[in-house]
């Protein structure tokens, strides 16, 4: 994917065995040392394992080197100054070996106020808002060595299933709290009629119906950059959502429930067992 204006061009190259891409995080182990017939059969299991389980991230992270290998000494800062006209994501790491504590401490001095300020050992990455189209950032060295530092910007593409699909509906941006406006909802389950999620996991649709007999379809918005930390709801509504007499207890689900502009779109969601009780004002 071609992103204009970062003035950078992504290549595909083989280092110590590995393939990279322009996302660093994916990759695909490749023996160097193999014949060509391993190589090539090889590389159709691999074609088939991503097929079924993808060892690329759903989520494509772009990073735009600034400032490459700037030496910092002791007690003394590098400052660095970007012109942007909408917030983004600046971060650091360190080059050399030699950072043993938290040595670098990066401090936004374009904020008014109280600036946030970051201390790290190996790296941190923030989102920066500008003032008057510009942010200014300092990255002083509080250790006793010198310390070498790369600066990068990072952008972050939604693409997954979930993104394409609130964007077919009209949401462009799920936590514009201006455009998407949302209130807390609970589902006490009784019955789940269907439960089908997208390829790549990041949505799910769920049709069921309430214990207070209140037929419902909602979708559930999983991740939409990042699915590093799967929710396990996703496995427990469909394993959990009949209501069982017996136990005396009901499954419920929760969370941001969209009114306006889409209605239906459940994200932030959490799921617990519960005593059966009386219905809310909340519950669907």
């Amino acid at each position: 994917m071609n992103i204009p204006g970062l003035g950078f061009i992504s290549l595909i190259s083989r280092k110590n065995g590995w393939i990279y891409g322009k996302n660093n995080e994916n990759h695909c182990p490749v023996n160097n040392k193999l014949s060509l017939k391993k190589i090539v059969m090889k590389n159709i299991f691999i074609f088939v394992l991503l097929s079924l389980f993808s060892c690329i991230s759903h989520a494509t992270r772009i990073t735009q080197i600034i400032h490459e290998n700037i030496s910092i000494e002791p007690n003394k800062s590098y400052v660095t100054d970007i012109q942007s006209k909408e917030a983004i994501r600046v971060g650091w790491k360190t080059t050399n070996m030699d950072c043993t504590t938290n040595c670098i401490e990066s401090i936004n001095k374009s904020a008014s106020g109280t600036a946030p300020t970051i201390s790290a050992q190996h790296g941190a990455t923030l989102e920066y808002k500008p003032v008057n189209e510009e942010i200014i950032i300092e990255y002083k060295n509080v250790s006793d060595k010198p310390v070498t530092i790369t600066i990068f910007t990072e952008k972050e593409i939604c693409d997954s299933m979930a993104c394409d699909y609130l964007k077919s509906n009209g949401v462009s941006d799920l936590h514009n709290y201006k455009e998407v406006k949302s209130e807390w909802k609970r589902i006490v389950s009784k019955n789940i009629f269907s439960f089908q999620t997208s390829k790549d996991g990041s949505y799910s649709i769920v049709k069921g119906e309430s214990i207070f007999d209140t037929k419902y379809e909602i979708t559930i918005i999983w991740w939409l950059i990042d699915d590093s930390t799967p929710s396990l709801c996703k496995e427990w509504i469909p394993k959990h959502g009949q209501y069982d007499l017996k136990k005396g207890k009901v499954y419920q689900y929760n969370g941001s429930y969209t009114t306006s502009p889409l209605q239906g779109i459940m994200y932030g969601v959490s799921c617990s067992f519960m005593p059966v009780s009386g219905r809310k004002n909340n519950d669907i």
